[in-house]
């Protein structure tokens, strides 16, 4: 016979069996952790699912920014707007300004710990400018994070009179 010869002594079968073991003990480890994990995950894209559901019931406007980078919109702010949430997403807040120096001014605040309120005027979709009050609560402390993460909520005057701290 040509090629290799294998001896099917005892030993030879204990050490496979023993390596069969560990393979299995290996990949039922894996197979748990796995479970585990994807529980975790469903876990938490509930939990996900559940605030964006609350964040979209709540009679302001708000998103979530980084680094002055929309991350999140909620409906009511697609609403004051005038854009959609997906046109939202992904897109500097410069949009949603008049002009740049306007633009540079909210931004300087942002660097305040704690939350910060100004009056401003918004530029929607359309053009048309509407009197609002901006609230922006750092969400992490800048050492803490790789970016300037903000919720920053948005009331029309005419519909809220906002706390400015």
């Amino acid at each position: 016979m040509a090629g290799r010869e294998y001896d099917d002594n005892l030993e030879n079968l204990n050490i496979l069996v023993e390596l069969t073991k560990k393979i299995n003990q290996k990949d039922h480890f894996i197979r748990a952790q796995t479970a585990e994990l994807y529980e975790q995950n469903r876990t938490l894209a509930l939990a996900e699912s559940r605030l964006i559901l609350l964040l979209d019931m709540t009679p302001m406007g708000m998103m979530i920014t980084l680094n002055r980078v929309i991350t999140y919109a909620n409906k009511r702010m697609a609403d004051i707007t005038g854009y959609k949430k997906s046109e939202l997403i992904g897109k500097s807040t410069r949009l949603l300004y008049d002009s740049d120096e306007q633009w540079v001014k909210i931004g300087s605040l942002q660097t305040k710990e704690g939350d910060t309120s100004i009056s401003t005027n918004l530029t929607k979709k359309d053009g048309t400018k509407s009197d609002c009050v901006i609230r922006m609560t750092r969400i992490m402390e800048a050492e803490q994070h790789a970016g300037e993460e903000f919720v920053v909520t948005l009331y029309v005057e005419k519909d809220a009179n906002p706390i400015s701290r």
